[in-house]
């Protein structure tokens, strides 16, 4: 087996195929989403302080933020891939997209001990399996997030003859039904996700999924990408505005001053 322990840059002697990678990122499809995702942040930003949905869009944005910051560190690799050498290190590209804060603290800390493990030539078996753990806690947060919206769903229609002639014109319009539709376009997308990251990472970075780059870029970036801009499409403010508005016009004008 070929020794790539003094390698310093990609070449015949020191081939892409004998770095974390595995194979050699398109450089074309990965500067594509980053425009992409770069420009979900900006719309996402735009919307938010037009609507007021502060917290929506923080959370949209920094999700776009860390697919962007995983993007650029994808294009370094290109030009300094994380060889079996003790010469050549470099950040190891991570995607983060976590729906709590312990996904997000087992992910990076997982994230950052593979990192060290793969650029000091170390197989990085902890920094996986605590990816793996954070993706596990990740599903299990989707899980319930889904029992809760299906009950919250289920308690509405079960009461849908007692609430305010707003709702009930909320309730009936396009803009709400299309909601529902991307909302639960962007679960299933952002399951999905989590799931290949779990299969993916279950054979190790050297795994067949894991040294697969249409698998990743199909099941990791385009599922994220595409639920976002499902939720920017039908967003939260432009669909709850004219219900926000009619109970504005009923509150005391001394609330009214408040808000």
């Amino acid at each position: 087996m070929a020794s790539y322990t003094y390698c310093s840059e990609v070449g015949v002697s020191c081939p892409f195929a004998a770095s974390a990678l595995g194979y050699t990122p398109s450089l074309p499809v990965n500067a594509t989403l980053l425009v992409i995702f770069s420009l979900m942040a900006g719309v996402q930003l735009i919307q938010g302080a037009v609507w007021k949905t502060w917290g929506f869009m923080t959370a949209i944005v920094l999700g776009s933020i860390l697919e962007i910051t995983g993007e650029i560190f994808w294009e370094i690799d290109l030009e300094y891939p994380a060889m079996e050498s003790k010469r050549l290190e470099c950040f190891f590209p991570t995607r983060i997209f976590s729906t709590n804060l312990l996904p997000f603290l087992l992910q990076t800390s997982g994230s950052v001990l593979a990192i060290n493990a793969i650029t000091t030539g170390r197989k990085p078996k902890t920094g996986t399996n605590l990816i793996i753990a954070g993706l596990f806690s990740q599903i299990l947060a989707m899980v319930l997030f889904g029992i809760m919206c299906l009950e919250f769903g289920l308690r509405a229609h079960r009461d849908r003859y007692i609430i305010d002639p707003s709702t009930k014109r909320l309730r009936s319009s396009k803009r709400f039904k299309y909601f529902w539709v991307a909302l639960a376009y962007a679960y299933v997308m952002i399951f999905i996700q989590c799931i290949y990251g779990v299969v993916e990472l279950s054979g190790g970075f050297e795994g067949s999924l894991a040294t697969n780059e249409t698998m990743f870029i199909s099941l990791e970036g385009l599922t994220i990408l595409t639920a976002g801009y499902a939720m920017s499409l039908v967003h939260p403010g432009y669909v709850f505005e004219a219900k926000i508005k009619d109970d504005l016009k009923n509150l005391p004008e001394d609330e009214k001053n408040i808000l």
